[in-house]
């Protein structure tokens, strides 16, 4: 019994605490390639080295063939940026590729992206993986795509894409499922139909520009998909399979090409619309928009349901077509808008668009006023917001 007692009045020995990440913790590596000192002289020979979660800096250069992440969520990063770092692919090959599971944290930073892709071979590849491209310029790379993503998370946040990269019958952007995220990007079509597609899916365009006249600038089809402070020169495309679906909206942004939605849901909140916006089968809400410079300001079918409250309809040949006119009801007014410009959307101080959008709280502009109709106004404004 002592001995039992004794057994039980001592207190065990405490335990020494686990290192961060884990017993099986690493040490996080940082390699350098290229430059005087440098630990390898290519970038591949840093990759097959390093192990997921590591980094890569790279010395400005010129860097000949593809970078294929290999399953290891790494940041590569150019110490001088894509001014001065270049990786160049042969034609026929992917200048990046990531389709081995590469996880979140997979990063190409500061790169000028050029060669590779063919009729059959996209410049940059994605499969089933996590991949992030940032502060790069992806010029003069060949083929039918620029960049394709496969049932992946792709973002590319401060991207520029000329229109020197893809056949007159290609893409710059197409993503398949998983979700694509152009993010303060810059993209110009040059001959191509169609700038950005997202098919079975999930689409973002924040803060972007794409130069695509003519043509298609998004096109959202079977997806659900967010447009905002962004201005789309070409063509907004959205086709779903129900008008029940989750909606596509677009919000503090400028449609210089106008809109096609067919069958499907779409919201539009503080827009510009210098084309017609035309419905076919689609439930189409719009408050706080200009609706100018259109043949029909909005076309709608017969069988297309329409609100639009608190918006400017002016220098339309018809403010709606299909419809009754829906200026002077529901807050909608027919104004000259008073843009300070041509390509300038903001507002003049003497414009009837301030203050003239919806009371509601949540639609205030970011200074707490009462919502401007148009681009600028509204919580999401192109200055910012949120």
């Amino acid at each position: 019994m002592l001995a039992l007692a004794v057994a039980c009045s001592v207190s065990p020995s405490p335990k020494a605490p686990h290192a961060a990440g884990g017993a099986h913790a690493r040490h996080v590596h940082h390699y350098t390639v290229g430059g005087s000192g440098a630990d390898f002289p290519a970038i591949m020979d840093a990759v097959a080295k390093a192990n997921s979660g590591d980094t890569i800096t790279v010395a400005p250069g010129v860097y000949y063939g593809s970078i294929d992440f290999s399953g290891k969520a790494l940041d590569i990063v150019s110490s001088g940026g894509a001014a001065v770092t270049t990786i160049y692919a042969s034609p026929g090959h992917q200048v990046v590729y990531a389709g081995n599971g590469e996880g979140p944290g997979t990063v190409l930073d500061g790169f000028t992206l050029s060669g590779g892709g063919n009729a059959t071979t996209p410049a940059i590849e994605e499969e089933f993986s996590s991949l992030t491209l940032k502060n790069d310029v992806i010029t003069g790379t060949t083929g039918n795509l620029t960049v394709y993503a496969r049932s992946s998370f792709m973002t590319l946040d401060h991207v520029t894409i000329d229109g020197t990269n893809t056949a007159s019958d290609g893409m710059m952007l197409q993503a398949r499922r998983g979700e694509l995220i152009l993010k303060d990007s810059d993209v110009t079509c040059g001959s191509i139909p169609i700038a950005y597609r997202q098919e079975h899916g999930s689409a973002m365009v924040d803060g972007s520009t794409i130069h695509c006249a003519g043509a298609t600038a998004v096109s959202i089809f079977h997806s659900q998909g967010r447009v905002q402070r962004s201005v789309l020169d070409g063509l907004l495309d959205v086709e779903d399979e129900s008008t029940d679906s989750e909606p596509t909206v677009v919000e503090g942004s400028v449609l210089l090409g106008g809109a096609y939605a067919y069958y499907t849901w779409v919201q539009l909140y503080n827009v510009v619309a210098e084309a017609a916006i035309t419905l076919d089968y689609v439930s189409f809400t719009a408050e706080n928009s200009v609706f100018t410079g259109g043949a029909c300001g909005i076309n709608a079918t017969d069988y297309t349901a329409v609100s639009v409250s608190y918006s400017n309809f002016y220098g339309n040949t018809s403010n709606i077509c299909g419809m009754a006119d829906p200026v002077g009801t529901s807050g909608n007014i027919g104004v000259s808008p008073d843009f300070m410009g041509a390509t300038d959307f903001h507002l003049a101080s003497h414009s009837l668009l301030i203050d003239a959008g919806a009371p509601d709280a949540g639609f205030l502009d970011t200074d707490g006023t009462r919502d401007d109709i148009g681009a600028y106004g509204g919580p999401m404004s192109m200055d910012g917001g949120w």
